[in-house]
């Protein structure tokens, strides 16, 4: 896997971040990444793969394919753990245009489908513009995942609202998505 990857924290607050800046397969880095993150923090088994985290990866990748595709290069993918059973994957770009919903030319080919795809599988969506650099970060969070074998976090949390830091600028609160 290209990239460097951090971890912090053991509890329920857990992040970590891949940085992909130099990475040759963005997409495919990312999503063994979150497998190995989501396995580490007791979601993931290479026996069984729960459908919620199924989705989390097919999101994380489609994410950083747009990213590459354009946003002017993907930097960096991070999964975050907000409150106990709550998951937030978060993909950072160069460029400041903003993510739009795409007309698919047909269903049946390629291209056009990612953003819909990632309205339909996440709980929660939006963008952060970046205040003092080039750039945005566009994010997803998916609610009530539990631990492999669906035991429920031992700390009694529930999912929340997750607050944006101060050093970022909210643009977009969260899009719904259409069955939601």
């Amino acid at each position: 896997m290209n990239g460097s990857w951090t971890e912090d924290g053991q509890d329920a607050r857990r992040r970590a971040r891949l940085t992909l800046r130099d990475s040759a397969a963005p997409a495919s880095a990312a999503r063994r990444f979150s497998r190995l993150t989501l396995g580490s923090w007791g979601l993931w088994s290479e026996a069984e793969e729960p459908a919620g985290v199924t989705d989390i990866v097919l999101v994380v990748s489609e994410l950083v394919t747009n990213a590459a595709r354009h946003g002017g290069g993907v930097q960096w993918v991070a999964l975050s753990s907000p409150c106990g059973d709550t998951i937030r994957v978060e993909v950072a770009d160069l460029s400041r245009r903003l993510p739009a919903v795409q007309r698919p030319q047909a269903p049946a080919r390629p291209g056009g489908h990612g953003l819909r795809l990632i309205l339909h599988a996440a709980d929660r969506f939006g963008v952060r513009l970046w205040r003092h650099r080039p750039g945005k970060s566009v994010w997803a969070e998916f609610h009530r995942v539990l631990p492999h074998g669906g035991a429920v976090p031992s700390d009694g949390s529930t999912a929340g609202e997750h607050r944006t830091p101060d050093h970022h600028r909210t643009v977009t609160a969260a899009l719904h998505h259409p069955n939601g």
